[in-house]
């Protein structure tokens, strides 16, 4: 199998010029994304993580992996979550890495961590979501 996704790679890998017309082709033509700069102090906004990884509280029903179309669903995690009591339902893509660090993927312990007071305390309540990430329709 690895040999099999490394020939599939070569091609998009050494030739940039092909790779991009054949993205053009598929996605058609896409302008710059969007962006809003920052009108107030970091410090003074409200903070959200939003992540498609799967990730959910251990005691919350796991993402369906069963749907092929994909899982439309969502799951609140609060702030006050243990970082042990989450856990990953994902099964398009190799977590491995995430599961031993979940930083990687929904860093709550890295913005909890943080040492400004002001920006810890901006943290909603439960603004942290997290959805499976691989809806078909």
């Amino acid at each position: 199998m690895q040999w099999q996704q490394a020939y599939l790679q070569l091609p998009f890998s050494h030739f940039p010029t092909l790779t991009a017309r054949w993205v053009k082709k598929q996605l058609g033509e896409y302008g710059p994304p969007p962006w809003t700069p920052f009108t107030k102090p970091v410090a003074q906004c409200r903070v959200a993580l939003i992540t498609t990884a799967g990730v959910h509280r251990t005691e919350d029903p796991p993402f369906s992996m069963e749907d092929k179309h994909g899982d439309p669903t969502y799951r609140l995690i609060p702030r006050d979550v243990s970082p042990r009591d989450l856990c990953i339902t994902h099964d398009y893509y190799d977590h491995r890495n995430a599961d031993k660090d979940l930083n990687i993927v929904f860093p709550l312990d890295r913005l909890l961590w943080n040492r400004c007071t002001s920006v810890r305390e901006r943290i909603a309540s439960w603004a942290r979501c997290s959805l499976p990430g691989m809806l078909e329709r």
